[in-house]
C-alpha cells in the first residue's frame, strides 16, 4: 500500500490535520505530538510522519517521535505497508501505540518479543461535575517544589511502569520543562505540595492532562481528585473545548476518581511495549 513521507509535522498536519481532527480526542496523541514536536525547538532527528490513502482519500497515520510508533489506521494493509517502511529503513522503536487492531497487526509483524501490553482508555469531558474538594488550593507549581516533583515524576514512572525506562536526568528535565512551560500544577495543603498534575500536551481544541500523582503517605485524602478536577476546569476556563486524560484499563480506582469529576471513555487503545 503506497506511503506518504513527509518531512515536517507542519506538513504532515497541513495534509493530515483535518481529518485527525475530525475526532480530536481520539487523535489527541497523533495531533498533540506533531504540535509539541513543532514548538519544541528541538532537532526532529529520528521523527517520522506518515499517511496512506485509499481511493485518493487519506486513512491511515502513523508518526514517530520517541521511542514508541503512533497508529490510526483502518487498513490492515496499511498497518503492514508502515511496519515494513520503518524495518526496511532500519528506524528502531521499543513500542507501539494505537488503536487496538492496528497495534496488534504492527506486533504480529515484528519479530521483537512483547515485554507488556496495556489497554489504556481516553478520557474526555467538556464540563466538570460539582464536587466537594479536599482542603487546600490548587496552584501553579513553584521552583522550589522541584526537589519534590522530581522524586514524584519518577515514581509515576515507575508506578505505571512506563518504558523505555528514564534517567534522572532526563525526568528532571521534564519536570523543569513542564514548569516552565506553565504547564505545571500542584495541591497544596498546610503550606505542602501534596499532589501534582500537569498539562503534557495540547490540540487545537483541547488539553491532556498526565503525570497525575499523590505520594503514598497523601492518598485516600482526595488530594489528587480535587487537583484534577481544578486542572480539568482551568483548561476549559482557559478556552479550550475539551480536557482530556490516558488511563488504564485496569486501573479502577482512578477510572471511578476521573468518572466523578466527568470523564468518560472515548476510545481505546492498546498500548505495547518490545524487549
Amino acid at each position: 500500500m503506497p506511503l506518504k513521507w513527509y518531512n515536517h509535522p507542519k506538513e504532515f498536519l497541513e495534509a493530515c490535520g483535518p481529518f485527525l481532527e475530525a475526532h480530536e480526542m481520539e487523535h489527541n496523541m497523533m495531533l498533540g505530538n506533531c504540535y509539541n514536536a513543532i514548538s519544541g525547538n528541538k532537532s526532529l532527528d529520528g521523527c517520522y510522519f506518515l499517511s496512506s490513502s485509499e481511493e485518493g482519500a487519506i486513512r491511515d497515520f502513523s508518526i514517530k517521535v520517541s521511542p514508541k510508533v503512533i497508529l490510526s489506521c483502518k487498513n490492515k494493509k496499511a498497518v503492514e505497508a508502515i511496519y515494513h517502511f520503518y524495518q526496511g529503513n532500519n528506524i528502531p522503536f521499543k513500542g507501539v501505540i494505537g488503536d487496538p487492531p492496528s497495534s496488534a497487526v504492527f506486533a504480529e509483524c515484528s519479530s521483537l518479543k512483547v515485554l507488556q501490553q496495556k489497554n489504556t482508555l481516553v478520557q474526555g469531558l467538556s464540563k466538570v461535575n460539582e464536587l466537594h474538594l479536599s482542603q487546600g488550593t490548587f496552584e501553579p507549581c513553584r521552583l522550589t517544589d522541584i526537589p519534590v516533583l522530581k522524586k514524584w515524576a519518577a515514581g509515576f514512572l515507575e508506578e505505571e511502569n512506563l518504558f523505555p525506562k528514564r534517567s534522572h536526568s532526563e525526568v528532571e528535565t521534564v519536570v523543569k520543562d513542564l514548569m516552565m512551560q506553565g504547564n505545571l500544577f500542584s495541591w497544596r495543603h498546610n503550606g505542602r505540595v501534596v499532589s501534582m498534575s500537569a498539562i503534557i500536551r495540547k490540540t487545537r481544541h483541547s488539553s491532556i492532562i498526565g503525570f497525575v500523582y499523590t505520594p503514598p503517605e497523601e492518598r485516600g485524602k482526595g488530594f489528587g481528585k480535587s487537583c484534577v478536577h481544578q486542572l480539568s476546569d482551568y483548561i476549559l476556563r482557559s478556552g479550550f473545548k475539551e480536557s482530556g486524560l490516558l488511563v488504564y484499563g485496569t486501573n479502577t480506582i482512578a477510572r471511578k476518581i476521573y468518572e466523578q469529576i466527568g470523564y468518560k471513555t472515548v476510545s481505546e487503545l492498546l498500548d505495547i511495549d518490545f524487549e
